[in-house]
């Protein structure tokens, strides 16, 4: 019994080791249908949550494929293993719960960083599917804040991200 105690234990432990180094992204895209007449310009927030890891960490991320029961593993053009969710509603409703159950056992400011992005996943699950026009003004400029605040903590560069100026105008004109 106590053996399998310790394998559970250890098993979260390298799961709660995968998470300290999992990338929690937060960005605002612009999406340009071409193939469609006069290639409309579409805007959006998105959330994903990625793990990079070596081949020797399979086993461990597809016990957390297991766990989650979402996401995507794969290894990409480099070799690398790729562990990633981008559906809102897993991140919203599988990722997050986990997250909140292992919270403890992670750095603070990783902790501070994952609280403040799933507050962002939060606010693009509630509006999953409307236009970004649609949005309560307070909840765009709140994803903003959200997103200036995760930067710093990651310690990004000063440089603006590539859409953001697009967001600003975007949110100026939500009613």
């Amino acid at each position: 019994m106590e053996n399998k105690i310790n394998k559970s234990n250890n098993n979260n432990s390298n799961l709660v080791e995968m998470i300290k180094s999992a990338c929690f992204d937060l960005q605002f895209r612009r999406d340009v249908r071409r193939e469609r007449l006069n290639s409309p310009t579409y805007y959006r927030w998105k959330a994903q949550f990625i793990i990079l890891a070596n081949k020797e960490k399979e086993k461990t991320l597809y016990k957390l494929k297991e766990k989650l029961n979402c996401g995507k593993l794969y290894f990409d053009k480099k070799g690398n293993l790729r562990f990633i969710i981008q559906k809102i509603d897993d991140l919203n409703n599988n990722l997050a719960q986990f997250l909140k159950e292992i919270k403890n056992n992670l750095p603070s400011k990783k902790q501070k960083e994952i609280a403040l992005w799933l507050k962002a996943v939060e606010i693009i699950y509630k509006y999953k599917g409307k236009k970004l026009l649609r949005w309560q003004k307070n909840d765009f400029k709140e994803i903003l804040n959200l997103y200036n605040v995760i930067s710093k903590i990651k310690q990004k560069s000063k440089k603006e991200a590539k859409w953001i100026s697009e967001a600003k105008i975007i949110l100026e004109s939500i009613q």
